[in-house]
């Protein structure tokens, strides 16, 4: 389990606070009630029970939840990630955005958030209402800072009924990069009739946490291994996909270069047979053209004196004539 928020609580027991503001009310001590010891089902901590009370919670690795039989409720060491207004994820739907102001000034932002989205969802709205800040409290991180704080929390539920509450809750924020921070919560909550009552129970039930050392380092190498698994699994599949691409395109442009070959063989082929056919049609008019390649002016002459008439030109003028046969003039071959 985060232990931050469980722990400022108990620090603020233990150890004088820095005042904010003057005020008449402080934190009773612990009561002294007998509680059962309820193991979480993960095995990582253990927490005491008064009677009446139970924790819908099945493991606290992530913060616990402890709610009362008339309506009260403790949360333990939960975590909030928080962007600031400028974060690139601040834009995501998902994010929840605020200012790294104080802990008050940040947690009634952030609450006012939480609220609305659960609200959304079909769950109560809540506000929260005359905050007090009681005192600072040591971060326990490094640029963290924390503060006890005593507030009121009006309620509207989906079916229109309301109930009010007060609190009592350690707020911590601890940067994790230059955009963003986590908050880290701990609150006691009761209707206003029962709080003062309440209080002392839910201090002694917070402060009853026993966390298992060796299942949580346990766990978390489990969870650090499953994640390197995941990693490299992710790694090995990236490479597959890269290899398998590269075979795709390998494929693609082999075809590609057949397919280029088959048109080639193809246009040499019908060049041939068109250059063949050009013969023959030739050979059928009778005529072949003959070119002055001084004037570039054409003579048609007989096919089969085409030559010698030729060879007769040239005796006057020598390399001006030369013969064009038909499948040079229609179908000529490259370079010509």
């Amino acid at each position: 389990m985060n232990r931050l928020a469980a722990l400022l609580l108990a620090a603020c027991l233990a150890a004088p606070m820095a005042p904010r503001a003057a005020s008449a009310w402080s934190l009773p001590a612990p009561a002294r009630e007998p509680l059962r010891r309820h193991v979480f089902e993960d095995n990582t901590a253990s927490i005491g029970l008064a009677p009446g009370w139970s924790t819908p919670s099945r493991n606290a690795m992530q913060g616990v939840r402890v709610l009362g039989p008339g309506g009260q409720s403790l949360t333990i060491g939960v975590s909030v990630p928080v962007q600031t207004p400028g974060s690139m994820m601040a834009r995501m739907p998902s994010a929840i955005v605020a200012p790294m102001s104080s802990p008050a000034a940040a947690f009634q932002v952030v609450a006012a958030q939480i609220s609305r989205r659960v609200a959304a969802q079909g769950g109560p709205a809540t506000r929260i209402e005359g905050l007090t800040v009681l005192g600072d409290l040591p971060g326990g991180l490094r640029g963290s800072r924390g503060s006890l704080l005593r507030f009121g929390v009006s309620e509207r539920r989906p079916d229109g009924s309301s109930a009010h509450y007060q609190a009592v809750a350690t707020v911590s924020l601890a940067p994790t990069s230059a955009s963003s921070y986590l908050m880290f919560v701990t609150e006691m909550r009761a209707p206003d009739a029962s709080f003062e009552r309440d209080l002392p129970v839910m201090m002694q039930m917070n402060a009853s946490v026993q966390e298992n050392a060796g299942e949580i380092q346990r766990r978390t190498r489990q969870d650090l291994d499953a994640r390197g698994r995941w990693f490299a699994g992710q790694q090995a599949a990236q490479r597959a996909q890269v290899a398998a691409n590269d075979r795709q395109h390998a494929q693609y442009w082999e075809t590609q270069r057949q397919n280029e070959r088959q048109h080639r063989e193809y246009d040499a082929r019908q060049l041939q047979q068109d250059r063949s056919n050009d013969n023959f049609h030739e050979y059928l008019r009778g005529t072949r053209t003959v070119e002055d390649t001084r004037t570039g002016e054409r003579h048609s002459v007989d096919y089969g004196n085409s030559t010698d008439i030729v060879d007769r030109w040239n005796e006057r003028d020598p390399d001006r004539y030369r013969e064009i046969p038909l499948r040079d003039e229609l179908h000529p071959l490259a370079g010509q």
